[in-house]
């Protein structure tokens, strides 16, 4: 999947072979699936899912240039319908609510969101215990997304990541090269790890086909 480039180096996108393998251990959970790319740059995350079967990808980022350029990767790959760009502050909003997704949405999931992409800048992800900024935000989408559902947390492999993040539970950790993958789980209180199973408001984006 050809995606159109960061303008510069302001985003980092994941390399292709970090995100072969990702998509490889989600393989038989994003068909069907409503996800959502935090800090997601270009789009390159959430364009992946919806390649591989997920029904809806919610796109977050501050940046109006690279959400410039995911406009343009979403129309390359005629994905319009199927997509949700918002710009706003996640470490202030986490998963935002959108009434795009409202046919997914109910008491147990605000957002309606299943697997949620979490990609901060390093930089901003060097600190991560649940007082960081980082720990925060992990803490505020455990209450937006409901028992079962996934986040996947890419940061640098020297600054590994707590087993918990409140309800979060770590259920797999994957290192390559200088990056980890940390999967969590959010678990309710009779599931284990592995089961399957806030109403801020940001700045939606606006377009004929994506909004």
């Amino acid at each position: 999947m050809k995606l159109i480039p960061p303008k510069d180096n302001t985003t980092r996108p994941i390399p292709d072979m970090v995100k072969e393998a990702l998509f490889s251990i989600l393989r038989h959970e994003v068909p069907g699936k409503v996800v959502a790319d935090l800090f997601s740059g270009t789009g390159s995350m959430g364009l992946e899912a919806l390649s591989r079967g997920a029904v809806h990808a919610m796109f977050v980022d501050m940046d109006r240039e690279a959400i410039k350029r995911l406009y343009e990767n979403i129309a390359h790959l005629k994905f319009e319908d199927e997509c949700t760009v918002i710009r706003a502050d996640i470490f202030k909003y986490g998963v935002p609510k959108s009434s795009r997704l409202a046919r997914w949405q109910n008491d147990d999931s605000m957002t309606g969101v299943d697997i949620v992409f979490c990609d901060p800048p390093f930089p901003l992800a060097r600190e991560v215990d649940e007082a960081s900024q980082l720990g925060r935000l992990m803490l505020k989408i455990s209450k937006q997304i409901a028992v079962g559902a996934k986040v996947v947390l890419r940061n640098e492999l020297k600054y590994p990541t707590p087993e918990n993040y409140g309800p979060l539970k770590l259920i797999d950790r994957r290192s390559y090269g200088i990056m980890t993958l940390n999967f969590y789980q959010k678990t309710g209180p009779e599931q284990q790890p592995g089961d399957e199973q806030s109403d801020d408001r940001a700045e939606q984006t606006s377009s004929p086909a994506c909004s």
